[in-house]
């Protein structure tokens, strides 16, 4: 693998790295986050993710649809729409709950990785990310 391709890959794979790292402590509030938010299709969705990024010890790249999505639902990308099952969630919950507090964090630090998720995507080749999944 061409390193040269990205000057900022160590930059990026360290991002990676203290997500896993505040994943791993933060697991149970970012399962409860993203089900407070979104109900059981997304806690299924977090769990999966925690179950990969920390049990396994997947690479976080490899998972960067999931963690692209959840970014959008702590983002509340989905309460436009108000029959939405997101939209109820979200108006049910009170901003000073534990969980609307667990979403806010959970928002920054997926807000943080995305990019450089994004950046590994791009330099890591197909072959090896298909090889890894």
């Amino acid at each position: 693998m061409d390193m040269s391709i990205s000057p900022n890959f160590e930059f990026h794979t360290e991002q990676a790295a203290r997500f896993a790292d505040w994943l791993h402590t933060e697991r149970t509030s970012f399962i409860e986050a993203a089900d407070a938010l979104g109900g059981p299709k997304w806690k299924s969705m977090a769990e999966g993710v925690v179950r990969a990024i920390v049990v396994l010890g997947t690479p976080p790249f490899l998972r960067a649809a999931e963690l692209k999505a959840l970014r959008r639902l702590f983002r509340l990308d989905f309460v436009q729409n108000l029959g939405s099952v997101e939209a109820r969630r979200f108006e049910a919950l009170h901003p000073d709950s534990d969980e609307a507090h667990a979403a806010r964090l959970a928002y920054e630090a997926l807000d943080l990785v995305v990019p450089s998720l994004n950046a590994i995507r791009a330099v890591v080749p197909n072959s090896i990310q298909q090889e890894a999944a």
